[in-house]
């Protein structure tokens, strides 16, 4: 097995990098994904499916949730009481959309894990994609850093879960946090982010002698997925 992440009940535990401790002070974040998503490998096994869930394939989406509901099973254990369930917002749309995967990922695990899903509670402004993208770390937050807006919160919310496709940097869970604590300024709130994919690049980490790939993910997935119609 080779990660640059560590791994936590079979998945990637993330961390976020540079979060601005003057906004988000009050929350601490854990990120889950499943599999990485290598930028300069697109043969890759887990590469192809997830890109293939990007791309709307409906096949591929409903063997993604098949698996993503088994993988996050664990997750039930860890959440408090009184725990909603938000996603990120296609880069188009200033709402979710309730035809896109994050829409009907975050649904079926929010049942799942009996989470209270209220994509409703946040919106964006529209913005330039930034998956596929080579802005820098730095640009990619500018761009996303003040285009989430949040209602507030109901007043015994203890966490919340924040689902999205992809994650890079970060970027987008950061912006949620921030439009989030910005309505319910002085509140303590955990956040947990579950993602399907982890973008990477083997080529950047191979120039730091570190090869990385997706052998942490139970063989007993990909054979869920290809039973669920997947690749």
């Amino acid at each position: 097995m080779s990660s640059v992440h560590k791994i936590y009940e079979n998945l990637l535990l993330i961390p976020l990098e540079n979060l601005d401790s003057t906004v988000i002070s009050p929350y601490s974040l854990w990120v889950f994904s499943l599999a990485y998503r290598f930028k300069d490998d697109k043969s890759e096994l887990w590469t192809r499916r997830i890109n293939d869930c990007k791309q709307g394939d409906s096949a591929q989406i409903e063997a993604a949730i098949k698996v993503m509901l088994v993988a996050t099973e664990f997750i039930r254990d860890k959440i408090k009481d009184n725990t909603i369930a938000l996603s990120a917002i296609g880069s188009s749309d200033t709402v979710l959309d309730d035809c896109s995967f994050n829409f009907k990922m975050g649904e079926r695990i929010s049942s799942n894990l009996y989470l209270d899903w209220r994509p409703e509670l946040i919106s964006k402004e529209k913005h330039i994609p930034l998956h596929g993208s080579k802005h820098s770390r730095e640009k990619r937050d500018h761009i996303l850093k003040n285009v989430y807006m949040s209602k507030k919160l109901p007043p015994d919310t203890k966490t919340i879960v924040i689902f999205d496709d992809l994650c890079t940097n970060g970027t987008t869970m950061k912006s949620i946090l921030r439009s989030v604590h910005k309505s319910n300024p002085d509140r303590e709130i955990n956040a947990i982010g579950i993602c399907l994919g982890k973008s990477e690049s083997k080529s950047f980490h191979a120039k730091c002698g570190v090869e990385i790939d997706n052998s942490h993910v139970p063989s007993r997935f990909s054979e869920l997925w290809r039973g669920a119609g997947g690749l």
